[in-house]
């Protein structure tokens, strides 16, 4: 298995000859500001598409533009309720998937699993899903957060239980600056800092931790990988600094 990482939640994900694509975030311009850093993999130059997976509607995630730029043969996998936003653009396959379920894509299994984050498109009270993805290739399993709030997280604990991940992709905050998020640490509906990723991290059992959620959008004027800075400082005091993979936009990993 190779991950690749394409800047904010988007990796790439290839095995066997199969490749999946997350939360594709891949134009110049994003919500307006323009893109701090250039995309890791230039839209041209990426494999056939077997599968597109998107963790949650919000506009970073579930960016239009970006699936746009994409070939309509891959199956776009979606949360339950997520399905109406994406059925106009002509894919030939969209898949929704409640929490639990399970798709055989190629080479890979994709499962969907719980995670905290703030429901809807525009609106919380909008009814569509959040899944965070497993996606496994008989050899590796790789836990995709999408996005993660603050909050009790029992659902991450419980994926030391059920899969033996080799690595796994949480958020770590990015688009401000990090103390923005620890002034916030523990709110409701707020994403979490870096020092708490690192906490899930350690609770998922997953053997490596890859930062996203940095690298595309900055709302803030401290350095582009502040957040990564951050979690790697919170596993030297752990004596686990060996643990973080931080991939830059644009560098593959094989795990």
């Amino acid at each position: 298995m190779r991950c690749t990482f394409l800047g904010h939640s988007t990796l790439l994900i290839e095995s066997g000859g199969s490749a999946i694509l997350t939360d594709p975030l891949l134009t110049d311009r994003i919500m307006l500001k323009r893109r701090a850093a250039p995309l890791g993999v230039p839209v041209t130059a990426l494999p056939p598409l077997t599968a597109i997976t998107i963790s949650h509607a919000h506009a970073d995630h579930l960016h239009l533009p970006s699936l746009k730029l994409l070939p309509r043969e891959a199956t776009l996998v979606v949360p339950a309720g997520v399905g109406r936003f994406v059925k106009n653009l002509g894919f030939a396959s969209v898949r929704e998937l409640a929490w639990d379920g399970r798709l055989t894509l190629g080479a890979f299994t994709v499962t969907a699993v719980p995670v905290n984050h703030v429901r809807g498109r525009f609106f919380p009270w909008q009814d569509t899903g959040v899944n965070s993805y497993v996606i496994d290739d008989g050899v590796h399993a790789f836990f995709a957060a999408g996005d993660v709030d603050f909050g009790p997280a029992p659902e991450l604990a419980a994926l030391a239980d059920r899969f033996q991940l080799a690595a796994a992709a949480l958020p770590v905050g990015g688009m401000r600056e990090v103390a923005y998020y620890v002034k916030r640490r523990g709110k409701k509906a707020v994403h979490i800092d870096p020092a708490t990723a690192w906490e899930l991290f350690l609770q998922t059992g997953a053997r490596m931790m890859v930062p996203i959620h940095w690298g595309a959008v900055r709302m803030a004027r401290t350095p582009l990988d502040e957040p990564v800075a951050a979690v790697l400082e919170a596993a030297r005091a752990h004596q686990m600094a060996d643990r973080v993979r931080a991939l830059a936009p644009g560098e593959a990993w094989d795990l």
